[in-house]
């Protein structure tokens, strides 16, 4: 319809498309994204997001995943125990398809986790 808003991404309700995204650099350190699709110019199914702040870390999942879920730490590092976490809170979230099973999305989403933990 022509009309842009912004709001919150956890707010997003999945109508639309998300044409930028801002983030405030005075308090994020660090950010990574990932995202998973068939091919590159695709839509992709399962996107993997990583934001480090002074004093906390957060991931997002979403795609084709029954809404955006982000899980937040007190610790500003995505070890295996945050990595565990995300995990299990994405777990539910996920959706067999023809672009995979669940087990298989959480393989690709265990992989990008790892990749976080490196770079954040």
């Amino acid at each position: 319809n022509g009309i842009a808003t912004e709001q919150p991404i956890l707010e997003w309700e999945g109508e639309g498309i998300i044409v930028n995204l801002k983030f405030d650099t005075e308090s994020v350190q660090n950010i990574d994204f990932l995202r998973f699709a068939p091919i590159p110019s695709a839509v992709p199914f399962l996107c993997v997001a990583g934001a480090r702040f002074s004093d906390h870390a957060r991931i997002l999942v979403g795609g084709n995943v029954s809404g955006m879920h982000a899980v937040e730490f007190e610790t500003t590092s995505i070890g295996s125990e945050e990595q565990n976490l995300v995990m299990e809170h994405a777990e539910d979230a996920l959706l067999a398809d023809h672009f995979g099973s669940v087990d298989y999305k959480l393989n690709l989403l265990r992989t990008a986790l790892g990749r976080l933990g490196e770079t954040l």
